[in-house]
């Protein structure tokens, strides 16, 4: 098997303050794991928090040998942005029962990440497809809470993306903020990339591990110039 060389992977040393975390929700009953990356400097700082899509991932989002998630938060750190990145629901240094979670309780999981950085004072596939979280998914309507939005949204898709076909993804995205009060969105396109926004030649599942990019360059100066602009 060739291993492919992942150059936009960070590595030491940071060129900022990088922290392994641990902290719980409201009743103890549940540890996360996360790492925070902060700007050198006196700050307040911007934040985000980064959001993983379906299936158990780490803080990193690691999937064939990429880690999406360090390379976001390496590129809008190093931007002046304080990011953090947290493993999910039984996965790493983050304790749960996935088996019986929904949507709802991993929504939950992102609500205590950004409590936490409050808290610091910074300014701001599931293993049975009989589990509760799928059947949740299944019947999961996204529009009904976009309409709900009422602040600044980015929205990207790649135009080679297999697992969720770009223009009627993004076409509803739109379609649904127009009818929200949230009037500060952008939705872009990006052409000849794939679901995890690399640059692809044929563009398969099987292809994800093969490409030495991570993540689209182009992407990543977009999302930090959004960024530094909305918040």
């Amino acid at each position: 098997m060739t291993v492919v060389n992942k150059p936009q992977t960070p590595l030491p040393p940071f060129f900022y303050k990088s922290e392994d975390v641990i902290y719980t929700n409201g009743n103890g009953s549940i540890q996360y794991g996360a790492t925070l990356t902060i700007p050198f400097g006196e700050g307040p700082f911007p934040a985000v928090v980064l959001i993983t899509g379906s299936g158990q991932q780490n803080r990193d989002e690691e999937f064939a040998g990429h880690k999406p998630f360090a390379v976001i938060a390496d590129h809008l750190t190093t931007n002046g942005i304080a990011v953090l990145r947290i493993d999910d629901r039984g996965v790493g240094q983050t304790t749960g029962d996935v088996m019986s979670s929904t949507t709802l309780d991993f929504a939950d999981d992102i609500g205590m990440g950004l409590d936490y950085l409050k808290s610091l004072f910074i300014d701001g596939m599931v293993q049975s497809f009989s589990s509760p979280w799928f059947q949740y998914f299944l019947k999961y309507e996204p529009q009904q809470y976009l309409e709900k939005l009422a602040c600044k949204v980015l929205a990207v898709n790649g135009s080679r993306d297999i697992q969720i076909l770009s223009k009627p993804n993004l076409t509803g995205i739109e379609a649904a903020l127009r009818k929200s009060r949230s009037k500060d969105y952008e939705i872009k396109e990006y052409e000849g990339l794939n679901h995890l926004l690399q640059k692809c030649k044929m563009c398969t599942v099987q292809e994800y591990g093969g490409l030495q990019e991570t993540i689209s360059m182009d992407v990543l100066n977009d999302v930090a110039a959004w960024l530094k602009k909305a918040l």
